[in-house]
Protein backbone atom coordinates (compact mmCIF):
# COMPACT_ATOMS: atom_id res chain seq x y z
CA UNK A 1 0.00 0.00 0.00
CA UNK A 2 1.40 3.55 -1.11
CA UNK A 3 2.27 5.37 1.91
CA UNK A 4 0.81 9.31 1.65
CA UNK A 5 4.19 11.42 3.32
CA UNK A 6 4.49 14.98 2.24
CA UNK A 7 6.95 17.29 4.27
CA UNK A 8 6.78 21.17 4.74
CA UNK A 9 9.81 23.31 4.31
CA UNK A 10 10.48 26.93 3.60
CA UNK A 11 8.49 29.21 6.36
CA UNK A 12 8.76 29.18 10.18
CA UNK A 13 7.46 26.51 12.13
CA UNK A 14 6.24 26.62 15.17
CA UNK A 15 6.61 23.42 16.77
CA UNK A 16 5.36 24.49 20.42
CA UNK A 17 7.95 22.36 22.07
CA UNK A 18 10.84 24.35 23.44
CA UNK A 19 13.32 21.00 22.59
CA UNK A 20 12.87 21.51 19.01
CA UNK A 21 11.97 25.83 18.93
CA UNK A 22 13.34 26.23 15.02
CA UNK A 23 13.01 23.50 13.04
CA UNK A 24 13.57 23.23 9.40
CA UNK A 25 11.15 20.56 8.27
CA UNK A 26 7.88 18.75 9.21
CA UNK A 27 7.43 15.44 8.04
CA UNK A 28 3.96 14.01 8.01
CA UNK A 29 3.46 10.20 7.25
CA UNK A 30 -0.35 9.12 6.80
CA UNK A 31 -1.87 12.06 8.24
CA UNK A 32 0.37 12.17 11.54
CA UNK A 33 3.56 14.03 12.46
CA UNK A 34 6.33 11.42 11.86
CA UNK A 35 9.38 13.90 12.13
CA UNK A 36 10.80 17.50 13.02
CA UNK A 37 13.88 18.64 12.78
CA UNK A 38 16.58 19.95 10.80
CA UNK A 39 16.58 19.44 6.84
CA UNK A 40 19.29 16.53 6.60
CA UNK A 41 16.07 14.33 7.93
CA UNK A 42 14.67 14.28 4.48
CA UNK A 43 17.22 11.68 3.68
CA UNK A 44 15.51 8.56 5.43
CA UNK A 45 12.42 9.67 3.26
CA UNK A 46 13.57 9.42 -0.43
CA UNK A 47 10.91 10.42 -3.04
CA UNK A 48 8.81 12.07 -0.17
CA UNK A 49 6.27 15.04 -1.64
CA UNK A 50 7.77 18.78 -0.41
CA UNK A 51 5.17 21.62 0.06
CA UNK A 52 6.85 24.81 0.00
CA UNK A 53 5.48 27.04 2.98
CA UNK A 54 6.49 30.22 0.56
CA UNK A 55 7.84 31.81 3.92
CA UNK A 56 4.40 31.26 5.77
CA UNK A 57 3.84 29.95 9.11
CA UNK A 58 2.76 26.57 10.02
CA UNK A 59 1.05 26.09 13.65
CA UNK A 60 -0.05 23.38 15.27
CA UNK A 61 -4.12 23.25 15.01
CA UNK A 62 -5.98 25.22 17.34
CA UNK A 63 -8.16 23.80 20.20
CA UNK A 64 -11.25 26.96 20.97
CA UNK A 65 -12.02 26.14 24.49
CA UNK A 66 -15.05 27.82 24.56
CA UNK A 67 -16.97 26.95 21.37
CA UNK A 68 -20.59 26.62 20.68
CA UNK A 69 -20.63 24.02 18.00
CA UNK A 70 -24.24 22.65 18.33
CA UNK A 71 -25.70 26.16 18.00
CA UNK A 72 -23.22 27.74 15.65
CA UNK A 73 -24.33 25.21 13.46
CA UNK A 74 -27.54 25.46 13.21
CA UNK A 75 -27.13 29.28 12.17
CA UNK A 76 -27.45 28.43 8.37
CA UNK A 77 -31.21 27.66 8.80
CA UNK A 78 -31.78 31.51 10.12
CA UNK A 79 -31.79 34.80 8.81
CA UNK A 80 -27.63 35.77 8.57
CA UNK A 81 -27.59 38.91 10.69
CA UNK A 82 -23.77 39.60 10.30
CA UNK A 83 -23.58 41.65 7.58
CA UNK A 84 -26.53 43.97 8.46
CA UNK A 85 -26.27 47.65 8.70
CA UNK A 86 -29.25 49.44 8.78
CA UNK A 87 -32.88 48.40 10.45
CA UNK A 88 -34.14 48.37 6.83
CA UNK A 89 -31.80 45.62 6.29
CA UNK A 90 -32.15 43.88 9.21
CA UNK A 91 -36.02 43.91 8.81
CA UNK A 92 -35.70 43.17 5.10
CA UNK A 93 -33.48 39.47 6.12
CA UNK A 94 -36.22 38.98 9.36
CA UNK A 95 -39.15 39.03 7.02
CA UNK A 96 -37.11 36.24 4.22
CA UNK A 97 -36.49 34.17 7.26
CA UNK A 98 -39.93 34.54 7.85
CA UNK A 99 -41.58 33.54 4.94
CA UNK A 100 -38.90 30.82 4.64
CA UNK A 101 -40.43 29.29 7.97
CA UNK A 102 -44.02 29.96 7.98
CA UNK A 103 -44.82 27.43 10.15
CA UNK A 104 -41.63 27.98 12.65
CA UNK A 105 -43.10 29.43 15.80
CA UNK A 106 -40.17 32.22 17.01
CA UNK A 107 -38.57 33.66 13.58
CA UNK A 108 -34.92 33.73 14.12
CA UNK A 109 -31.77 35.76 13.25
CA UNK A 110 -28.53 35.07 14.13
CA UNK A 111 -25.15 37.01 14.33
CA UNK A 112 -26.09 40.30 14.77
CA UNK A 113 -23.20 42.76 16.14
CA UNK A 114 -23.29 46.91 16.99
CA UNK A 115 -19.74 46.63 15.87
CA UNK A 116 -20.60 46.29 12.38
CA UNK A 117 -22.42 49.77 12.10
CA UNK A 118 -23.75 50.98 15.76
CA UNK A 119 -26.79 48.97 14.92
CA UNK A 120 -29.40 48.65 18.24
CA UNK A 121 -32.67 47.40 17.46
CA UNK A 122 -35.50 47.58 19.45
CA UNK A 123 -39.04 45.80 20.19
CA UNK A 124 -40.69 48.25 18.16
CA UNK A 125 -37.93 48.04 15.11
CA UNK A 126 -39.13 44.26 14.76
CA UNK A 127 -43.11 45.30 15.60
CA UNK A 128 -42.75 47.51 12.65
CA UNK A 129 -42.16 44.01 10.37
CA UNK A 130 -45.90 43.06 11.31
CA UNK A 131 -45.08 39.49 11.89
CA UNK A 132 -47.49 37.95 14.18
CA UNK A 133 -45.22 35.71 15.71
CA UNK A 134 -42.56 36.02 17.77
CA UNK A 135 -39.00 36.95 16.74
CA UNK A 136 -35.69 37.17 17.73
CA UNK A 137 -32.33 39.05 17.35
CA UNK A 138 -29.31 36.90 18.74
CA UNK A 139 -26.06 38.91 19.51
CA UNK A 140 -23.24 37.21 17.43
CA UNK A 141 -21.88 36.93 21.53
CA UNK A 142 -24.87 34.44 22.17
CA UNK A 143 -24.85 37.08 25.35
CA UNK A 144 -27.99 38.92 24.65
CA UNK A 145 -30.86 39.34 22.33
CA UNK A 146 -33.82 41.34 21.09
CA UNK A 147 -37.63 40.40 20.69
CA UNK A 148 -40.53 42.02 19.45
CA UNK A 149 -43.54 42.70 21.69
CA UNK A 150 -45.15 38.94 20.67
CA UNK A 151 -41.60 37.63 21.84
CA UNK A 152 -42.03 39.43 25.22
CA UNK A 153 -45.60 38.25 25.83
CA UNK A 154 -44.63 34.38 25.06
CA UNK A 155 -41.97 35.03 27.52
CA UNK A 156 -44.16 36.24 29.96
CA UNK A 157 -42.13 39.95 30.20
CA UNK A 158 -43.75 43.43 30.98
CA UNK A 159 -43.42 46.52 32.64
CA UNK A 160 -43.71 44.68 36.30
CA UNK A 161 -41.93 41.45 35.60
CA UNK A 162 -38.54 41.85 38.39
CA UNK A 163 -35.09 41.24 36.00
CA UNK A 164 -33.66 37.12 36.97
CA UNK A 165 -30.84 36.16 38.90
CA UNK A 166 -27.79 37.02 36.84
CA UNK A 167 -29.50 38.71 33.92
CA UNK A 168 -31.49 42.24 32.97
CA UNK A 169 -34.89 43.10 30.96
CA UNK A 170 -33.24 46.62 29.56
CA UNK A 171 -36.58 49.12 29.68
CA UNK A 172 -36.63 52.67 28.46
CA UNK A 173 -37.28 55.99 30.76
CA UNK A 174 -40.74 54.68 31.28
CA UNK A 175 -39.45 51.51 32.58
CA UNK A 176 -41.04 49.53 29.53
CA UNK A 177 -38.90 46.70 28.35
CA UNK A 178 -37.46 47.96 25.17
CA UNK A 179 -37.41 43.82 23.65
CA UNK A 180 -33.41 43.99 24.78
CA UNK A 181 -32.55 40.74 27.21
CA UNK A 182 -29.46 40.02 28.42
CA UNK A 183 -27.35 37.10 30.20
CA UNK A 184 -30.03 35.31 32.35
CA UNK A 185 -33.07 37.13 30.78
CA UNK A 186 -31.52 36.02 26.98
CA UNK A 187 -30.80 32.48 27.79
CA UNK A 188 -34.85 31.82 28.70
CA UNK A 189 -35.22 33.45 25.32
CA UNK A 190 -32.76 31.08 23.59
CA UNK A 191 -34.24 28.61 25.01
CA UNK A 192 -38.14 28.92 24.32
CA UNK A 193 -36.97 29.78 20.61
CA UNK A 194 -34.64 26.81 19.90
CA UNK A 195 -37.69 24.27 21.20
CA UNK A 196 -38.47 23.55 17.73
CA UNK A 197 -34.89 22.67 16.80
CA UNK A 198 -34.30 19.87 19.82
CA UNK A 199 -34.46 17.06 17.98
CA UNK A 200 -31.24 15.99 17.42
CA UNK A 201 -31.43 13.67 14.16
CA UNK A 202 -31.56 17.00 12.52
CA UNK A 203 -28.55 18.45 13.74
CA UNK A 204 -25.99 15.99 12.63
CA UNK A 205 -25.21 17.34 9.00
CA UNK A 206 -25.09 21.08 10.44
CA UNK A 207 -22.37 20.08 12.60
CA UNK A 208 -20.30 18.06 10.32
CA UNK A 209 -20.58 20.89 7.86
CA UNK A 210 -19.99 23.20 10.58
CA UNK A 211 -16.71 20.86 11.63
CA UNK A 212 -15.35 21.53 8.37
CA UNK A 213 -16.01 25.07 8.31
CA UNK A 214 -13.43 24.86 11.64
CA UNK A 215 -11.01 22.76 10.10
CA UNK A 216 -10.73 25.50 7.38
CA UNK A 217 -9.84 28.04 9.69
CA UNK A 218 -7.20 25.75 11.63
CA UNK A 219 -9.19 24.68 14.70
CA UNK A 220 -9.32 21.24 14.75
CA UNK A 221 -10.83 20.57 18.66
CA UNK A 222 -13.51 22.47 20.14
CA UNK A 223 -14.91 21.97 23.93
CA UNK A 224 -19.04 22.80 22.84
CA UNK A 225 -19.68 25.39 25.69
Amino acid sequence: MKRLQCAFVGGRILTMDPSSPRPDVVVIDQGRIAAVGERALLAAYPGITIEDLGRRTLVPGFIDAHNHLSIAALHPLWADLSCVTSIDALQAALRDQAQREPHAHWVRGVGWSETVAGLLPERRDLDALGIDRPVIVVHFSLHQCVVNSRGLDALGIGRTTPDPPGGTIVRDANGEPTGLLIERAWSVAHARSLAAYSDPDRWAEHIAARARTLIRDGITGVHDA
